[in-house]
């Protein structure tokens, strides 16, 4: 019989931070899991310090080539044996009771996908500098079931869910390979479109790492293709969403392409380009608002960290 649980963690590059990721899933309160770490093609020493761990749990898979995330995923969820998928990104750790906590809420509700908040946490720090609903102004006191319109209006992509693995199987869901970024937001929205039982709890459990500079540099294609996958999506499956689900999507690519344009202009003024920078704020004013509440920002979280 396999493990009630099968922690999945895709890896590429990231020897600095994988062993506080897995000793954070041995510490663990809920002991019955098994961890399967897909490497994709590291160049670093991510491999040899996972096969530095004698535990039977832990199983590493190396692809032949530099796959992506989502092949990682997929294939370490068609090996995967738990009754229940848990998804861990190799520089990221757990509280010690997350898995104790989530299954055991699964458990309750019958439920095919759970969320927790995500705890920001830097570099070489021990305490969270801000939560993800924080950050997104998300009150959640109780345990609230999620829509899918929901989930696309409350941006729960993000989020590292714990899933029933009969679900995907049931309905054949699997990651989309050809998106580079916001793969989970697509992958959790076909899991919330053929579920009634997805659940959002208070409490987080998640340390999620900020690396300085780990995303910014991407920010502008990141924002693209997760306007382009919301649009994909409407083409694709349109016709078999609710009104309020589809006007949910749309407001998505339009979000994601104001925060593509906010990227664009920023890295011109960065780069000293004003004209074009100008210019793109006189044809779209909206972006001046931007420029000058997101640098305020930046500069009252710097005076606050001296």
């Amino acid at each position: 019989m396999g493990a009630a649980v099968s922690i999945i963690i895709p890896a590429y590059n990231t020897g600095k931070y994988i062993k506080k990721c897995l000793d954070s899933v041995l510490n663990q309160s809920f002991k019955d899991f098994e961890v399967i770490v897909v490497d994709d093609c590291s160049t670093d020493n991510t491999v040899e310090l996972v096969e530095d761990y004698h535990d039977p749990r832990i199983k590493i898979y190396e692809n032949e080539k530099n796959s992506g995330p989502s092949f990682s995923r997929n294939r370490a969820i068609q090996l995967a044996q738990g009754e229940y998928i848990a998804i861990l990104d190799s520089d990221d750790w757990w509280a010690p009771n997350r898995l104790e906590e989530l299954i055991g809420f699964m458990k309750v509700k019958n439920a095919d996908m759970v969320f927790d908040n995500l705890l920001y946490i830097r570099e070489n720090e021990n305490t969270s500098w801000q939560t993800y609903y924080e950050f997104k102004n998300l009150t959640v006191n109780n345990p609230t079931s999620v829509s899918p319109e929901n989930f696309i209006k409350w941006d729960l992509g993000i989020l590292k869910a714990i899933i029933r693995k009969g679900i995907l199987v049931d309905h054949s869901i699997k990651y989309d390979e050809s998106i580079k970024y916001g793969e989970d937001f697509i992958f959790y929205l076909e899991i919330t479109l053929r579920s009634s039982n997805v659940w959002l709890v208070p409490d987080g459990y998640y340390y999620y790492l900020t690396r300085e500079g780990s995303l910014v540099t991407q920010m502008h294609a990141l924002s693209l293709q997760c306007a382009q996958s919301a649009d994909n999506f409407l083409n694709k499956s349109g016709r078999n969403l609710d009104d309020e689900v589809k006007e949910a999507l749309q407001v998505r690519h339009w979000e994601f392409m104001k925060i593509a344009a906010y990227y664009e202009t920023d890295q011109w003024i960065k780069d000293r380009k004003l004209g074009k920078a100008i210019n793109n704020m006189i044809m779209e004013p909206y972006l001046l608002k931007m420029v000058v509440t997101i640098r305020l920002r930046k500069m009252k979280q710097k005076l606050m960290l001296k």
